[in-house]
């Protein structure tokens, strides 16, 4: 990966990060829609409603909500990514690292 490419992921990682938090924040803390779901339109003729979907039965995984996993995935990668960048060699042992313990939460 050129450092390019660990730029963009990381300004990506961020802004999703940022999103994540504000509807977190937003939904969770002050118990407020986000502003950008009071948005009265429609989209290919069917209404926008995004509280429908944060408030859904699939926004939550086993009783956590997708939003602190997306939390939580980018805190990770935004970590993977520097790790790639400023530690010596580090990916073989990163991507070990993560990969045994993703596969021991899988398989257990």
């Amino acid at each position: 990966m050129s450092n390019r490419d660990l730029a963009i992921l990381t300004i990506m990682s961020i802004i999703g990060l940022i999103a994540s938090g504000i509807v977190i924040y937003e939904l969770y803390v002050i118990h407020h829609p986000p502003s950008f779901c009071v948005i009265n339109t429609t989209i290919a003729s069917t209404p926008f409603n995004c509280m429908k979907v944060l408030t859904s039965s699939y926004s939550s995984v086993f009783g956590v909500s997708l939003d602190f996993l997306a939390s939580l995935w980018f805190i990770i990668n935004i970590a993977l990514v520097f790790m790639l960048t400023y530690m010596a060699s580090p990916w073989p042992s990163a991507y070990s690292m993560c990969f045994s313990y993703g596969a021991s939460l899988v398989l257990q």
